[in-house]
């Protein structure tokens, strides 16, 4: 049997529960930004968020357009199909600081990450 030197981890949805994250985030700025959403709306928007249908965050990890505009275009894309107001330059810098804050507030660590790390490291195993 071989043994590994050492294991990668992705962090979104294999350590930290990013699922959940973004709902609570887009729950956010639904509720500031397109208030007239029912629940149904809301998750109609959260699966657009999750969708991004125009590919503006495969644009930013394929190197063609900054993190900061896929996430501008995704929110002015948000806003189009949901009939939010439109946001300029300072209205989307409101509505990331908005976003952000409410991500990182809802970073959880899945409950067996714990475990899981600790016996990579009771293993030897750095990752």
């Amino acid at each position: 049997m071989i043994r590994p030197a050492a294991v990668l981890l992705d962090i979104d949805d294999t350590l930290v529960d990013t699922r959940h994250a973004f709902g609570v985030a887009v729950g956010a700025v639904v509720s500031r930004w397109l208030p007239h959403l029912d629940a149904a709306g809301s998750q109609a928007a959260l699966a657009h968020w999750v969708d991004d249908a125009e590919g503006h965050f495969r644009a930013y990890t394929r190197g063609e357009i900054g993190f900061s505009e896929q996430r501008a275009r995704r929110a002015r894309a948000l806003h189009a199909a949901f009939d939010g107001p439109e946001l300029d330059v300072e209205a989307f810098a409101r509505w990331d600081l908005a976003y952000d804050e409410a991500f990182r507030g809802a970073w959880r660590l899945f409950p067996e990450v714990d475990a899981f790390l600790d016996r990579l490291d009771a293993a030897g195993l750095p990752y």
